[in-house]
């Protein structure tokens, strides 16, 4: 305490170093990171990837106008096409402009732009008699063309170089600058697609993080301030906290380690946790007797060590996480959020007490010099549920079993592309462009061809023709290319035949021939290099119980429909999406298992008993059990994005069962009868805990203000653990002590006694 100058010029040196680091913090937002890196699950989409490119690289641009097919519309169109063509960064366009129209005879086969006619002067007539066509081509109509001919969609390929975040958000820039060049009346444009969606959530990420932070801290100040009577205690509190935010994003960006949709919670938790354990040093502070300096002293050494455990199983929450299936983006938000946590403590020890010794800070001004002890606290309480445990464990497993049989109900259907609420507008252009243009979940069903004559096989085209026709027929199937459909279309161009080639010679001249023009039609669907060719479908958003149900029925198909030879697979995000969340779930329920056992084995190490350890563990899983509860009654699924709560949350809930426990230790330890120790525990642990229990309370409850789904639902998953984990540590602990005392008690205060005696 006598260095405190030193301490404090030590950590204002290292908050100015991270903090220098900050401005080169970036985020992103890649949903295939909820993946397992590893797994055989998207082995298949990797391996098309490989073969046919990423699908991910293709941008949208949807154009609403009801004047599409009149010549003014036609022309914008043209003019917007070439212009985007000639971007940087643009590998190809294709729109209704460029698409390729095929015609030809035996000996040639001609590739031209559909539209070449209409553009160098067709009439009115001309253009209703295209746009009929259009909608009548399989190929074409609610691909390109939506199903009413009143918008139409551009798809914009991006060069794999500009795949860099800087990049990316460039390339966006860019064609939105365009989009507001070719501005018309009536007329709308809508920017969609993977690359594009992804600027705009990373963009949102990063000014989310800064909107809640700063209402998260001005409500805290606010809260504390009132709650201490004292400006001065909340701006120590969470000034001190914000310092240890500077400190872990300040090393993630040294890193080079971007904001998600999972770590931008990061600051809002430490912050909301941190205040609530320095809230815990000041409350210390004023009660204890002495000058400033003592107190303070007092403060740090009473607070210090329950402060450091409950960091430490809070942390310990969040680094469960890291048993998850080799998922980036949950392990990146477990190890910073543990770090936070520990740097604000550690940045608290080092801050708080030395301020608090300052009078230069004047922090309660009006206790100088001696403080007198405060007035015995309210014991009634405690005294009752300890007097009557059984009482008080029956009329908890009433509510608790009516909560358990509530959380019973709960569903674990859930939309894989959801994230943002439905009124955003970056949802609002992704619902526009599956109604229009046939779905958003790409699926694949990939054919390695068998040796011999490889993708030429006309058994394999016939196989893919039947696929796609079953995929046709499904509800909630949109889009489906295949390669059948254009190579009966080439063939009738070159042979005059209906139908598919008949042999594989007819077939492999036919994919020759369509390679020498400029753009191969085939190029996406069938890669003769490699033997491999696939459909590509889009799925209407519909929860992943339903697409999961659609993909096992599509993969019952094709078992009952084996093609000799070949290996067929299914790939995609509306493939693994589902598994991949169910498989996430398991693994965050494991995490949960985790962090129970090992926040109990630290309790049993630290406490040197088993069995207090092991009471510890109903009244902080009863907060879990109420928020599956309230998701229930709310009709918020279960799925693998906010089941992280359940590892993190029994590692939050724990904080006031050790501040609890380290008072009834102090006080057994010094002579106190187990059970009045138990009482006057209760008694001083009651304000703290309703204190504390306010801060997290109000500062969760900030992330209901967020424009993302799953910050506003672990918000109110959040809410409901630290509130019914204050009732249950305030009910169910001191019952569940009184009733194991008198197994210990003899022992337990003969040994006080002799330690206390000498």
């Amino acid at each position: 305490m006598r260095r405190r100058g030193r301490f404090v010029l030590g950590c204002a040196v290292i908050t100015v170093l991270f903090g220098v680091a900050l401005p080169r913090l970036t985020a992103d937002h890649d949903p295939r990171a909820f993946h397992p890196q590893g797994s055989p699950l998207v082995a298949l989409t990797r391996h098309a990837e490989k073969v046919f490119g990423a699908d991910d690289q293709t941008a949208l641009v949807a154009v609403l106008d009801p004047g599409l097919f009149t010549r003014d519309g036609i022309g914008r169109l043209d003019k917007l096409t070439r212009a985007l063509d000639g971007l940087d960064g643009v590998e190809r366009v294709l729109s209704l402009i460029n698409l390729p129209d095929i015609s030809g005879d035996s000996d040639t086969l001609d590739v031209t732009p559909r539209l070449t006619e209409v553009l160098t002067g067709g009439d009115d007539a001309a253009l209703a008699a295209a746009r009929r066509d259009l909608l009548a081509d399989e190929l074409v109509g609610g691909v390109l063309l939506s199903r009413d001919g009143d918008a139409t969609l551009i798809q914009i390929e991006v060069l794999e170089a500009w795949s860099a975040p800087k990049k990316r958000a460039e390339l966006h820039d860019r064609i939105e600058a365009l989009l507001a060049a070719s501005a018309a009346p009536g007329v709308e444009f809508l920017l969609g697609g993977f690359p594009m969606v992804r600027v705009e959530y990373s963009r949102e990420l990063l000014g989310e993080t800064g909107r809640l932070l700063g209402l998260t801290a001005l409500g805290l100040v606010i809260l504390v301030g009132v709650m201490l009577r004292s400006v001065r205690g909340a701006l120590i509190t969470v000034g001190v906290v914000l310092v240890a935010n500077v400190w872990t994003h300040g090393a993630m960006a040294l890193a080079g380690e971007p904001l998600t949709i999972l770590s931008m919670l990061t600051p809002i938790i430490v912050l909301i946790v941190g205040v609530a354990d320095a809230v815990h040093v000041l409350l210390a502070f004023r009660r204890e007797p002495g000058t400033r300096e003592e107190r303070a002293i007092r403060a740090a050494e009473s607070i210090g060590p329950a402060g450091f455990l409950t960091s430490v199983t809070t942390a310990v929450g969040f680094l469960t996480l890291l048993t998850a299936d080799d998922v980036r983006m949950l392990r990146v938000f477990g190890v910073t959020t543990a770090v936070g946590v520990l740097a604000a403590w550690l940045v608290t020890m080092l801050l708080v007490p030395p301020l608090l010794a300052s009078r230069r800070v004047g922090f309660d001004r009006d206790r100088r010099g001696d403080v007198k002890a405060p007035e015995a606290p309210d014991t009634r309480l405690g005294a009752r549920i300890v007097a009557r445990p059984v009482r008080a464990l029956v009329l908890a497993s009433i509510v608790i079993a009516a909560a358990s049989f509530l959380a019973s109900r709960i569903s674990t259907d859930a939309k894989i592309l959801d994230g943002l609420r439905n009124n955003h507008p970056i949802m609002r252009t992704y619902h526009a462009l599956e109604e229009r243009f046939g779905g958003s979940l790409p699926l694949q069903v990939v054919y390695d061809a068998p040796s011999g004559d490889g993708v030429a096989d006309p058994a394999l085209l016939a196989h893919i023709a039947k696929t796609a026709e079953w995929l046709r027929a499904q509800p909630g199937v949109g889009q489906v290319r295949s390669p059948d459909a254009l190579a009966g279309r080439l063939h009738t161009a070159l042979s005059g035949e209906a139908g598919l080639p008949a042999t594989a010679d007819a077939l492999s001249e036919l994919y020759l021939t369509a390679s020498f023009g400029d753009r191969d039609p085939f190029e996406g669907l069938v890669n003769t290099t490699d033997g491999v060719a696939r459909i590509q479908t889009l799925l209407y958003e519909r929860g992943s119980t339903e697409t999961l149900a659609l993909t096992d029925r599509l993969q019952a198909f094709l078992d009952a429909n084996p093609l000799p030879g070949a290996t067929i697979g299914l790939a995609g995000t509306a493939y693994i999406a589902p598994r991949a969340w169910a498989r996430l779930l398991d693994d965050m329920v494991w995490s949960s298992v985790w962090a129970v056992l090992l926040i109990t084995a630290l309790f049993a190490v630290l406490f040197r008993s088993v069995t207090l350890a092991l009471l510890t563990i109903p009244p902080n899983l009863v907060p879990l059990v109420f928020v599956l509860a309230a998701m229930a009654a709310l009709g918020i699924p279960v799925k693998g994005n906010n089941a992280v709560v359940f590892s993190i949350a029994y590692g939050v809930a724990v904080d006031d069962t050790i501040y609890f426990l380290a008072h009834l230790r102090h006080l057994w330890k010094g002579g106190v009868p187990w059970k009045d120790a138990v009482v006057r525990a209760h008694a001083e642990m009651t304000k703290p805990l309703v204190t504390t229990t306010v801060v997290l309370g109000l500062g969760f409850s900030v992330f209901l203000l967020s424009t993302f789904e799953f910050s506003v639902t672990l918000g109110l998953q959040m809410l409901v653990c630290v509130v019914a984990g204050a009732i249950a540590e305030l009910w169910l602990m001191p019952a569940l002590l009184a009733l194991w005392a008198p197994r210990r008690e003899g022992r337990a205060t003969t040994s006080a006694r002799r330690s206390t005696h000498g």
